[in-house]
């Protein structure tokens, strides 16, 4: 009996402690996941904080990024200029005037011949008479030029690549607020708006086109409403300041120039490359056209200030020379003592003056 106790007090020792080590054992794996669900919450937790940091950075670089594409009205971008981006110049250009050393009583800076010729601006391109630039490429009558830039002076200024041509260009960006050497009769140009300026070798002319343009912000107290004859811009094969009606004051007639442009024929020995088409007037279908005789110096009275022009036809079947001489001449300019047409206003003398300059002049209505 005493055996049979002693066996059972064992037995029930042994399920006490069994019972124990399950509950110990119950406890350390609910502790050790209770660890594993915290670790797991806290890198999830620092997980979020990091993706939402690098959110938020992302966020800011993005738009910082997008603050400084943006370009300030007014502002000339040089770095979009040289990727051939010209956002930034987008407007109305107006010419103030073109610089040229054939005038040997000006200035090599001064300004003359202010008129209302326009140079369009576009994203993608400049396109003025004679020449565009598209993309970072210059054109002209030659064919199409690399550009290469330099910055001097708070200016850009923009060159052809390959200098061995028989036309050079240079076109520079004055921004507003730097000095330009620019003046006309009446003082120097204002810096208060853009400039561009376009140079040729062609009779070293250079012109200067203004961003919106008006007398208040420039020197000049010019009519610019009024279109002028530009000398330097006739020279260059632009005929626009022709354009208009023209009138003999002494028998009515009239010639009136168009803005359509004929090219010379090709194979015609003729020495004016193009002519403005004169309105109502043809020859075995050929228009009649005005226009320049010669190019650079061999143009007869450039250096006095006027151009000796013709007036004719490039029909190949007119006997005789199909052009008669035709003086083109700016108000404030005569084409020589024997001139007594009005000299203070703009016109054409139709033979050159050689049947009289008064009864053969037309002047613009």
């Amino acid at each position: 009996m005493r055996k049979i106790s002693l066996i059972f007090i064992a037995l029930l020792t042994l399920g006490l402690l069994a019972s124990c080590g399950k509950q110990d054992n119950a406890a350390t794996q609910k502790n050790s996941q209770s660890s594993s669900v915290k670790r797991k919450e806290n890198r999830s937790s620092r997980s979020s904080k990091v993706s939402k940091q690098n959110s938020s950075l992302k966020s800011k670089s993005q738009s910082s990024s997008s603050s400084s594409a943006k370009n300030p009205t007014g502002t000339m971008n040089f770095s979009q200029l040289k990727q051939g981006d010209y956002s930034s110049l987008v407007g109305e250009w107006t010419e103030l005037g073109s610089v040229s050393p054939h005038y040997a009583k000006l200035s090599k800076t001064e300004l003359t011949n202010p008129n209302t010729n326009q140079m369009i601006v576009t994203k993608t391109g400049i396109t003025v008479d004679g020449i565009s630039l598209v993309g970072t490429t210059l054109k002209d009558n030659a064919g199409d030029h690399a550009l290469v830039y330099s910055e001097e002076d708070g200016l850009l200024v923009a060159s052809l690549q390959n200098q061995n041509v028989s036309i050079n260009w240079t076109v520079t960006f004055y921004p507003k607020g730097t000095a330009n050497p620019f003046k006309t009769s009446d003082g120097p140009v204002s810096n208060k708006q853009n400039l561009i300026a376009i140079w040729t070798s062609n009779n070293q002319f250079t012109d200067v086109f203004a961003e919106s343009a008006t007398s208040t912000d420039t020197a000049t107290t010019a009519d610019t409403k009024t279109v002028k004859l530009d000398i330097a811009q006739l020279a260059m094969n632009n005929l626009a300041s022709l354009v208009g009606t023209w009138v003999n004051e002494s028998n009515g007639k009239q010639i009136v120039v168009s803005k359509e442009i004929m090219n010379r024929p090709e194979g015609s020995m003729i020495d004016m490359k193009s002519g403005a088409i004169v309105e109502g007037t043809t020859t075995n279908g050929y228009p009649e056209v005005i226009g320049v005789v010669g190019s650079g110096s061999n143009i007869v009275g450039i250096e006095s200030g006027y151009i000796q022009g013709a007036i004719g036809t490039y029909d190949p079947s007119v006997d005789g020379s199909p052009f008669a001489p035709l003086t083109i001449l700016p108000a404030g300019v005569k084409a020589n003592d024997n001139d007594d047409s009005d000299s203070t206003r703009d016109r054409l003398i139709v033979s050159g003056g050689e049947s009289g300059y008064a009864s053969e002049a037309y002047y613009r209505k």
